[in-house]
């Protein structure tokens, strides 16, 4: 079983690196579409991917960006994968407390999706004030 990462990113120097560095401990391929960066995302996922086999640079382009995109990078790398393979959907500034090779384990056979859920924090004005 491998996992197949697609990450769309734009503007995302402040991150990347430490994004592509924790998810090449658990992806096996991560496929990298950067939709028209103005900052030095693209130039660093490039050195990254010389140093982490995971990391695929698909291509920089400025484009709008749209759910298609995620589908076209799948179409272009599907023959990469196998029966068994998961195919997720990664955003730079967002990491998981427990890596998917691991959580995939509970599931039955015929468990062949996973949605996610999103806990978004915020600090309050109060808490922001008794610091």
């Amino acid at each position: 079983m491998k996992f197949h990462a697609i990450l769309m990113v734009r503007d995302e120097a402040d991150v990347i690196a430490e994004s592509l560095g924790y998810n090449a401990e658990w992806c096996d391929h991560i496929y990298v579409y950067d939709t028209g960066s103005t900052d030095d995302t693209w130039e660093i996922v490039q050195e990254c991917a010389s140093r982490m086999p995971q990391v695929v640079p698909v291509k920089k382009e400025r484009v709008w960006f749209h759910d298609g995109l995620r589908a076209m990078i799948f179409h272009q790398f599907r023959h990469r994968s196998k029966d068994g393979d998961w195919w997720v959907r990664l955003d730079a500034d967002e990491f998981y407390h427990v890596f998917p090779t691991e959580f995939v384990k509970a599931l039955r056979p015929d468990e062949t999706s996973i949605y996610h859920a999103y806990y978004n924090f915020k600090l309050t004005r109060e808490e922001a004030d008794s610091l």
